[in-house]
């Protein structure tokens, strides 16, 4: 969910797989990614009170786009700067945790100023629906998704960063230790993560594999034309048979004492995949057919970008009160009207966020940490 030029660690830097017009155009997907989540959300939530045309999946479909995303930007950072694992983790750290702390705490507050209010808020799933010390601890951990986990109150869009944060820990054990150090906490990580976590694992490893090959592809517009509209095919394909899918794996004997929950699309997300990475690759030269236009509104797309992340964590619960409260619409242009008010909000928001807490955070622990030995030695 990070914007491309939001994951430097502040060292030295090599070659990078991805080019500017690719960045930009990656960004690009980022913003669309995260505008349909904002908008399938707030159609779940009874923003639209018509009929809503589109199922829960179009959001999901999102969801594994980000994976993928992320699994590519983070390895391109990983792979191209001389960092270390310290740098590293100042660097996630200081990018997650101020969004997900206003997440959590936003996701409380609108709870209880329902019950204050004597509101009611639109229906929550489970295990996002009672606040409570576990609601708070487990998700402020990234732990909420875990076997043991509770997730934060009245935001269950959090689940995917807690599988991200995870995500980038076992990566970070893998590619930075050594020995028996990596085997000891690359394990212990998968431990910890579990089997719902682990089962989409390959998605976000999809986009590690594809930066690993990235700067050796030169695919035509042709090419890169076909394999936008064949991947493109394919994945509405697949959320048309995800539920399906779904229902015929939760039959299978492995899966009979184990919860998917957020994961319980696991196999249509893995034959999406690769038409994601072939959506991917097509808009390569597309990218740099574009470049002109891609610069002239870099500045946008940036800053849309940027703030992407919090749009995601922030936007149910906000979305949750307005329908309590009433802001609701039975036409297309009020709809419209209320989206675009939640993503102008989270905008300002990542602003103090994104722009302001995470850089003041990154030099605090850059200047914490000046001269200490690196946190695990490997």
């Amino acid at each position: 969910m990070q914007s491309v030029e939001t994951i430097s660690s502040g060292n030295a830097r090599a070659a990078t797989a991805i080019s500017r017009p690719y960045s930009l155009a990656l960004d690009l997907i980022r913003v669309v990614a995260a505008l349909v989540v904002v908008t399938g959300h707030s159609g779940q939530l009874g923003v639209f009170t018509g009929r809503w045309p589109f199922s829960d999946i179009v959001q999901h479909v999102a969801v594994i786009v980000f994976f993928v995303l992320s699994g590519l930007v983070i390895s391109d950072s990983v792979q191209t700067r001389k960092m270390s694992l310290q740098a590293y983790a100042i660097a996630r750290f200081s990018r997650i945790f101020p969004v997900a702390i206003a997440g959590v705490l936003l996701g409380n507050f609108i709870w209880f100023a329902s019950h204050l209010w004597h509101i009611d808020l639109p229906a929550q799933p489970a295990n996002f629906n009672l606040a409570d010390t576990k609601s708070v601890i487990m998700p402020l951990l990234f732990l909420s998704e875990t076997s043991v986990g509770t997730g934060p109150v009245a935001n269950p869009p959090y689940w995917s960063l807690c599988y991200e944060v995870l995500y980038y820990a076992i990566f970070a054990a893998f590619v930075f230790l050594k020995g028996p150090n990596r085997s000891v906490w690359t394990f212990a990580l998968l431990v910890i993560a579990g089997p719902r976590i682990i089962i989409l694992m390959p998605v976000w490893l999809a986009g590690v594999w594809l930066q690993s090959r990235l700067s050796a592809l030169k695919p035509s517009r042709f090419i890169g034309l076909i394999l936008v509209l064949a991947g493109s095919i394919v994945v509405v394909s697949m959320a048309k048979i995800a539920m399906p899918l779904a229902g015929l794996t939760a039959s299978w004997p492995v899966f009979d004492h184990l919860e998917l929950r957020f994961s319980q699309f696991w196999l249509a997300d893995w034959f999406m995949t690769p038409a994601i990475l072939a959506i991917f690759i097509g808009i390569l030269p597309w990218a740099e057919q574009g470049s002109r236009i891609l610069d002239r509104h870099a500045r946008a797309i940036r800053r849309l970008a940027g703030s992407s992340f919090t749009l995601y964590i922030i936007h149910w619960p906000i979305i949750s009160l307005l329908v309590a409260l009433g802001f609701t619409s039975s036409n297309f242009f009020g709809f419209a009207a209320i989206v675009v008010a939640v993503v102008m909000l989270a905008i300002g928001v990542a602003a103090i966020l994104e722009r302001q807490i995470t850089p003041a955070l990154k030099r605090a622990m850059q200047l914490r940490l000046a001269g200490k030995p690196h946190i695990l030695h490997s």
